[in-house]
């Protein structure tokens, strides 16, 4: 089989050798290649081989397409030895190549007013850094090129911060302070990282993994793992994303609205019962709720779209769970404390989940997972207390607004059907969906 190569070789010489070519020499012509002559003197095409005869070309004759764009003969073996040589001599595309010491002195130029001045601590070493990066899984040197690749995957609005450059230095500032959580103890030398709230953002935003990538690579990277996750982590942020999506202002303002005229007509009992759940988490304060909207329910909330719930579980929980739930069944949960708002349970569900977003932590039964309850109604409506309503009450004011984000509705213990478990196992950790039906 010719190659490329052989054909245009061939044609070259078809063209110099043929009787056509040296009738053309002799009148002056020279070649353009293809069976084409030209007049030395201006470059016009004025005759062409046809048949092996040296024939004048139509000053009207519209040239073909090949006429028009084919590339000399001779041209063509230029441009073929100019490639062969710049295909031997190009090199690899080298790697990013980044060094923990250039990465601590860039760090410390940026994100300045950060807690390490509040609490005026020094810098990171480099030995932090490291340590920070191999048991988090986040590339710091990529957090201080591309800092805005944060906002891609979190969806936040930093505009409030100003110019770019000044959003650049808040997102800085706030990687370092989860890590000043994560690698410097307390007063009393305790574990912070408990504080470290945002690292599995940074960690989605910044991955290790891409670490050899370029920036614009990186962002590519990360805009395929948002359109299709490919971790437990990226499931939930999907979520948190999409957290937007939710139940209609106008239905929470009503549902409000009605439950604030229903918690007003409450005892005093009440109080403690709200307080003890919202600041402590008694659990006798949840029952105590559980049977009061159960014997004196708040009005029903008019909505045909779920409330949310996130939940972490170790393997042998998760087992235990997942097998009660049967596609079809009905079962019976106890009182729990969902959102309207997906982003919460996504938060909630996330590797706050005990830290377990370390890349080095061992999985199987001993990983956490992550468990996303939905929950809707039948005929549009749910049975719940929705916990913003509790502005009404002029000693739980104060909380209402200090957890009022979270768009708390406690669902009081009942039946429930399972309508789907969706399941994605993503190495070693499962991302669990379950839509159910309220009955009760």
């Amino acid at each position: 089989m010719k190659t490329l190569l052989d054909q245009i070789t061939a044609e070259f010489l078809t063209d110099a050798d043929s009787p056509a070519a040296q009738q053309a020499k002799k009148i002056g012509l020279v070649s353009k290649g293809w069976g084409r002559w030209a007049d030395p003197r201006t470059g016009k095409v004025t005759h062409k081989t046809q048949d092996d005869k040296l024939v004048p070309v139509d000053s009207t004759e519209e040239p073909s397409k090949s006429d028009r764009t084919s590339v000399p003969a001779a041209d063509k073996l230029a441009q073929v030895a100019k490639d062969l040589k710049k295909i031997k001599s190009t090199p690899k595309q080298s790697k990013r190549k980044v060094s923990i010491r250039q990465t601590t002195t860039d760090l410390s130029q940026h994100g300045t007013d950060s807690i390490l001045d509040t609490l005026n601590e020094p810098e990171f070493s480099t030995k932090e850094i490291k340590q920070f990066e191999e048991e988090t899984g986040v590339d710091v040197a990529r957090a201080l090129s591309d800092p805005m690749a944060y906002l891609l995957v979190t969806d936040e609005d930093y505009s409030w911060a100003g110019s770019e450059e000044e959003q650049k230095e808040q997102i800085i500032k706030q990687l370092k302070e989860q890590m000043y959580y994560w690698t410097r103890e307390d007063s009393r030398g305790g574990d912070q990282r408990d504080r470290a709230y945002d690292i599995g953002k940074f960690q989605l935003a910044f991955p290790a993994g891409n670490k050899e990538m370029s920036d614009e690579q990186a962002r590519k990277a990360l805009q395929r793992d948002l359109d299709t996750p490919s971790t437990v982590s990226g499931e939930l942020n999907k979520i948190v994303r999409e957290g937007t999506k939710t139940i209609s202002k106008e239905v929470r303002l009503a549902t409000r609205e009605s439950h604030s005229e229903w918690a007003a007509k409450q005892d005093e009992s009440y109080d403690a019962e709200v307080g003890g759940w919202q600041r402590n988490i008694n659990r006798e304060a949840l029952q105590r709720i559980d049977k009061r909207i159960k014997s004196d329910p708040p009005p029903p909330i008019q909505t045909d779209l779920p409330v949310h719930r996130g939940m972490a579980m170790n393997g042998e929980d998760l087992e235990e769970f997942l097998g009660q739930l049967e596609e079809g069944s009905e079962i019976e949960l106890p009182i729990g404390s969902f959102s309207f708002d997906p982003s919460v349970a996504g938060e909630f569900a996330d590797a706050q989940v005990s830290h377990d977003y370390r890349p080095n932590v061992t999985i199987g039964k001993d990983a956490t997972h992550a468990v996303v309850l939905q929950v809707t109604g039948r005929d549009s409506s749910l049975n719940g207390l929705y916990m913003n309503g509790n502005h009404s009450r002029p000693k739980l004011k104060a909380d209402t607004g200090l957890y009022g984000e979270q768009q708390e509705v406690l669902l009081p213990s009942g039946g429930y059907t399972v309508e789907s478990v969706e399941t994605k196992d993503h190495d070693g950790r499962k991302f669990v969906v379950v839509n159910l039906t309220q009955e009760n």
